[in-house]
């Protein structure tokens, strides 16, 4: 177990929580919370989980989750060290003006070359690197990697959309992650699916302004809404219902009862 890991196990343990309370108060699934204890990293679907998780369970121990996240992301993902360069290279005699001479033709040919593909190419509205057009026949920037410095408002167990994005649909994803679930999907009046799902089986549900799900084994299932991670939603063998609708350009969850 190294430094981080050790960090947050004992914090908890200072505090007199076992997993099972701090998964019931961060509503982070156990197998993540003892992966974060012993740094078994390649546990997480992908760095946005991982960020979310840990700064969310450093944040409940009361912890720094800033200089723990930092500590965590140096041992991850390293950054070259570039060296420096010296301040000057003593060349002598013919050598160093051969050296010049060969440098200042190098520079003119990258000049020229590169003066002729931007006139001859760069500048043309048909010319080459005139890839803005994309599937449907719009354009655009090139869009932002997923994992760019995303909010952890998966871990929160809340689901979010960038800032600034206009919201008018939904789309639920429901995963059985251990044994079997119970599940009831409906929009409006419309019953969308029924029925018993086993481990490693999903269901998509696309293209909703509203939506409500019932779960009879909540503690077995994970779900996403418009690719936000919910959370562990409740325990195994315990009975979840949720709605959620689109509002003003936003998702929000309504009280939802059962049926």
């Amino acid at each position: 177990m190294g430094r981080i890991g050790e960090t947050l196990r004992l914090a908890r343990l200072e505090k007199g929580l076992e997993i099972h309370d701090v998964e019931k108060n961060t509503k982070i699934r156990r197998k993540y919370l003892e992966a974060m204890e012993n740094e078994e990293w390649d546990v997480f679907p992908g760095r946005v989980y991982l960020k979310g998780f840990f700064k969310t369970y450093a944040r409940f121990l009361g912890l720094d989750e800033n200089e723990l996240l930092k500590i965590m992301e140096e041992t991850l993902y390293p950054e070259s060290q570039s060296q420096p360069l010296p301040a000057s290279i003593e060349l002598s005699g013919k050598q160093s003006k051969r050296t010049t001479v060969l440098l200042g033709i190098l520079a003119i040919i990258l000049l020229v070359s590169f003066q002729y593909v931007y006139v001859n190419y760069l500048s043309h509205p048909h010319g080459m690197g005139n890839n803005t057009e994309i599937a449907g026949g719009k354009s655009g920037a090139p869009q932002a990697a997923p994992d760019s410095e995303a909010d952890n408002g998966a871990a929160e167990g809340q689901p979010e959309e960038p800032a600034g994005k206009p919201v008018d649909r939904l789309k639920l994803v429901i995963k059985v992650v251990d044994y079997k679930c119970w599940v009831s999907v409906k929009s409006g009046a419309n019953l969308l699916f029924e029925g018993t799902l086993t481990k490693g089986e999903e269901k998509t549900f696309e293209d909703l302004t509203q939506v409500y799900f019932a779960l009879g084994n909540s503690g077995d299932v994970e779900v996403y809404i418009n690719d936000n991670y919910l959370g562990v939603l409740g325990k195994k063998g315990e009975p979840v219902y949720k709605r959620y609708v689109v509002e003003n350009n936003e998702i929000k969850e309504v009280k939802a009862s059962n049926g």
